[in-house]
């Protein structure tokens, strides 16, 4: 939060779940910004798996590659999520040009996110997993 004060924000987004919620709204008071909480960046939507365990998700997935091109019952793969984060994001930066926004949250989104500005295929997505957005950093993503 004092990362951002110092920097400044014009807006900041954020998932409307708890733990996002959460971080947003103490960076929000830091900067004295309202928070726009929005559904659209939610977590994937897992289906069927919602609420269970993560192994059961990725157990029905011959590979990782296939989370991108099948889906769930019920639920999204990959590449849905990714057009669903990514449309999100231009939309907001269209909406705001050339205003500082920050995006509050989670993991693998934001890594989606991020492929999809840098326009990588899935293969390239996969490498980059490892140097996904952990909890609590920072990254700057602009559009191309």
């Amino acid at each position: 939060a004092r990362f951002f004060k110092k920097i400044g924000l014009d807006f900041i987004y954020s998932s409307d779940l708890y733990r996002t919620v959460q971080t947003a709204r103490i960076v929000a008071k830091a900067v004295k910004r309202p928070v726009i909480f929005s559904k659209e960046i939610r977590e994937l939507n897992v289906g069927i798996f919602n609420g269970q365990s993560p192994n059961l998700y990725h157990a029905y997935f011959k590979n990782k590659l296939e989370r991108f091109i099948k889906r769930p019952p019920q639920g999204e793969n990959l590449r849905d999520y990714q057009r669903r984060i990514y449309k999100f994001f231009k939309k907001i930066n269209q909406k705001h040009k050339n205003k500082k926004i920050l995006l509050i949250g989670h993991g693998d989104p934001l890594w989606l996110l991020e492929g999809a500005a840098k326009n990588k295929t899935p293969r390239q997505m996969l490498k980059m997993y490892g140097n996904r957005l952990h909890p609590g950093e920072y990254k700057e993503l602009k559009l191309k």
